[in-house]
């Protein structure tokens, strides 16, 4: 994905009023505080894989993904239920945080844009034997950096919200 893609996930005005130099430190701080988080939501799936209880994506949703991505989940959710068979509910299997890995995953952020309280991180995670990259458009919610979507960033580039209104719409 490139830089002018990723920089389409995120505001691209600066409506603050601050200085270039208050923006360049608002802005490291908040690179800062993103790697922090990234780490935090890897470091969870992985110790959330190798415990007693597994991988819950559920819980991994509730705790790092914004409220606005985790009411459209909830919408599939719903209407899934209504589902008769198991093509016809939504089910990705967690895929928006697994990218085909196994558990250990490691995550590596190659490119960073932060505007205000939007972001957009492009990782690159990999396992054992196996490489894959996603961008997470994020907003900064209280203290925390939250995730607003899930985008492919391999060739096909789709998004988790993409593929959750492609559903509620059919």
């Amino acid at each position: 994905m490139t830089i002018a893609a990723l920089a389409l996930l995120v505001a691209c005005v600066n409506k603050n009023g601050q200085s270039t130099s208050d923006q360049q430190s608002a802005a490291q701080t908040a690179e800062d505080e993103i790697k922090a988080d990234v780490t935090e939501y890897y470091l969870t799936l992985n110790n959330m894989a190798q415990g007693e209880d597994g991988l819950n994506i559920d819980r991994l949703d509730r705790m790092f993904c914004s409220d606005n991505l985790l009411a459209l989940i909830d919408k599939a959710a719903e209407k899934s239920k209504e589902a008769t068979s198991p093509e016809q509910a939504f089910n990705d299997e967690g895929e928006h945080w697994l990218k085909g890995l196994q558990t250990p995953i490691s995550v590596q952020i190659d490119k960073m844009i932060v505007e205000g309280d939007a972001a957009a991180a492009m990782l690159t995670l990999w396992d054992d034997s196996l490489t894959a990259s996603v961008v997470l458009a994020m907003s900064k919610i209280g203290d925390k950096w939250k995730i607003d979507d899930f985008v492919d960033g391999e060739i096909h580039q789709i998004s988790l919200r993409q593929s959750i209104n492609a559903f509620l719409e059919e």
